[in-house]
């Protein structure tokens, strides 16, 4: 995981999303283990040490391993969080995974608990583009 976090510093990354590893029965890894908040948090925490400009995602994958995991993704380094605005009739061509929490929630719904999960931990939501300086990413 620290050579990953090198990679992304090497290649400059803008954004990049850390999360739980979360085996789907329709892939070859359908049998591994799947990944740990705890380890997912800690490897977040390290990448904001050592990518403090780059974007980092509070992602779904941390919701569904833990019922706040976006929240404690927040708390240790994610600094966005991607509300699911696919229409309903869709979603069921994007399941990455099971167990993905929201996908009966609406764009609207979506979007509010997105605000409420970042509000949950006193961060506020910005109103620019946030792009991250062209130079400066790492």
């Amino acid at each position: 995981l620290a050579g990953d976090i090198l990679l992304m510093q090497n290649l400059g990354v803008a954004m990049a999303g850390i999360g739980p590893f979360i085996p789907n029965k329709q892939t070859p890894l359908a049998g591994e283990p799947g990944g740990t908040l705890d380890l997912s948090l800690k490897t977040l925490a390290a990448a904001r040490l050592a990518l403090p400009n780059v974007h980092f995602a509070a992602t779904t994958a941390m919701d569904t391993v833990h019922h706040r995991g976006r929240a404690k993704a927040l708390k240790c380094g994610a600094n966005v969080i991607m509300p699911n605005m696919t229409p309903a009739r869709y979603r069921d061509s994007y399941l990455i995974y099971p167990g993905k929490p929201g996908l009966s929630d609406t764009p609207e719904e979506s979007y509010t608990g997105a605000i409420i999960t970042v509000e949950s931990v006193n961060r506020g939501i910005s109103t620019d583009y946030g792009h991250t300086p062209v130079g400066n990413r790492s």
